[in-house]
């Protein structure tokens, strides 16, 4: 679950969060440690809020960076965050221990010692190298951890669909140790491959995903009537897709049971589905939540495990509502998002721990 979660099972009491941002703060802390080891928290206690300044400004900086200069606190932000990877970067790298399988404290997860070896054969400045690692984080915060909200979101508004999504986690929850001391094990790639909980997986990227996947035009051609010359770039508007009436029945509702085919094995704790096998390819054939082709997002399967991780960790240690008198308006996204979108109102939430059982 990371290094540091901001509420306690442990408490006696509720505490009152804000859903996204606490949500936010638990897979930027996670990601840093998963991906970058100890040492960025190391090298700055305070990244998260150094980032979360910088975040404020980044829809509008990508483009421009007018947003960070009319706010002085944003462009302090990026500098401290640019300056604790540069320190991250500019460090010995030796050869990778293979002892260390995939992952060890000083660099994360093989995978990011590998870019840095390859920046620095290719002679990339340190700044270069800095921020090519700052973008690969960046990627993980901007998209996993409003997806993470809204699955929350979605699930908690569907109490019939929460109740489910729990009690097929338990099948793959354990627990070792006594106490306070317990360790959860969590068995998590039989888990994701629950139809049911491929069935919530899918329906969230359907309803919380907004991108245009862009494509060169090679040849001139014609496309329904219309003529596009050879060099144009076509926008393939997902989000039209994930809404089409012909293929996703009452697309405006979740419903994790449409992913599900009908002939499923009922002695799986996920019951019983509700669409053909032909249905279910069309629908599958209308979901590009990453993209496609060869730039289809390569990082699709670590965002499915870590979101579905934390989920049913959190769903499951945790009983979440929301406060009083609030009204949460479905789906509650922001269409500004630049892939998966935040929500449009951040709620506020109630978390008190559950009674959960030793298994």
């Amino acid at each position: 679950m990371g290094r540091s979660i901001p509420i306690s099972q442990q408490s006696p009491t509720t505490t009152s969060i804000s859903l996204h941002k606490t949500l936010q703060k638990i897979v930027f802390d996670t990601s840093c440690f998963t991906f970058f080891g100890n040492r960025v928290h190391q090298i700055c206690p305070d990244i998260w809020s150094h980032w979360n300044s910088f975040n404020e400004a980044a829809y509008i900086g990508v483009r421009s960076n007018a947003s960070f200069y009319v706010r002085p606190w944003t462009l302090r932000g990026r500098r401290l965050m640019l300056e604790t990877f540069d320190t991250w970067c500019n460090t010995e790298l030796e050869p990778w221990d293979e002892t260390d399988g995939v992952w060890n404290e000083k660099w994360g997860i093989k995978l990011n010692w590998e870019r840095e070896k390859m920046a620095r054969d290719h002679k990339m400045t340190l700044r270069g190298r800095s921020c090519v690692q700052v973008s690969f984080l960046w990627v993980i915060i901007t998209n996993a951890a409003p997806m993470l909200t809204w699955l929350v979101t979605a699930l908690l508004t569907h109490p019939e669909l929460l109740q489910k999504f729990r009690s097929i986690a338990e099948h793959y929850i354990s627990y070792s140790g006594n106490g306070s001391s317990r360790d959860i094990k969590f068995d998590l790639p039989r888990f994701c491959v629950e139809p049911f909980i491929q069935g919530v997986w899918k329906e969230a990227l359907r309803l919380g995903v907004t991108s245009a996947s862009a494509r060169v035009v090679t040849r001139d051609s014609e496309i329904e009537g219309y003529i596009v010359k050879k060099g144009s770039v076509l926008l393939l508007p997902t989000r039209n897709m994930h809404f089409e009436e012909r293929v996703f029945h009452h697309p405006y509702e979740f419903n994790p049971w449409r992913w599900v085919l009908l002939d499923e094995d009922s002695s799986s704790p996920s019951g019983f589905g509700q669409v053909s096998p032909e249905q279910l390819k069309r629908q599958n054939n209308s979901l590009r939540p990453f993209g496609g082709g060869t730039g289809i997002c390569s990082g699709r399967f670590i965002a499915e495990q870590e979101i579905m991780m934390t989920a049913a960790i959190l769903l499951h240690l945790f009983d979440i509502e929301f406060e009083q008198g609030q009204s949460i308006p479905s789906p509650n996204l922001n269409p500004q998002g630049l892939a998966a979108m935040y929500p449009l109102v951040d709620p506020k939430v109630i978390v008190s721990g559950r009674k959960t059982p030793r298994l």
